[in-house]
């Protein structure tokens, strides 16, 4: 994995592309069909839903490991210091034209069959 092997300025603008959207892939896939579980706030009044993910544990539980660890974002833009806060309250890099966190549009986000 890139982010074990390669400080981040090594990695090509290809590769962190690849990683947002692999990232945003596993944050954003939730599993078909199935009903929310509600979790209602401390207030009483606002209710949360939380889906649980198509993809985790194993690689996708260790990517999101070495995210954290390297501190990705925030080193990102270090790296690509022309960045902007997209929707959902993610981060636009606008020399890579990629979205991270947040709610990412579809082109952040690999198309994945069943």
């Amino acid at each position: 994995m890139l982010l074990k092997t390669k400080p981040l300025t090594e990695i090509s603008d290809t590769d962190h592309v690849n990683i947002m959207m692999c990232w945003n892939t596993i944050f954003m896939a939730g599993v078909k069909n199935q009903k929310p579980k509600i979790i209602k706030l401390s207030d009483g009044k606002h209710e949360v839903y939380l889906f649980k993910q198509r993809f985790s544990g194993g690689r996708y539980k260790k990517l999101n490991k070495m995210i954290d660890k390297v501190d990705y974002t925030a080193n990102l833009t270090k790296i690509y210091p022309e960045w902007s806060h997209s929707r959902g309250m993610g981060v636009f890099f606008t020399k890579l034209q990629m979205a991270m966190y947040g709610t990412p549009e579809p082109y952040a986000v690999f198309d994945v069959a069943d």
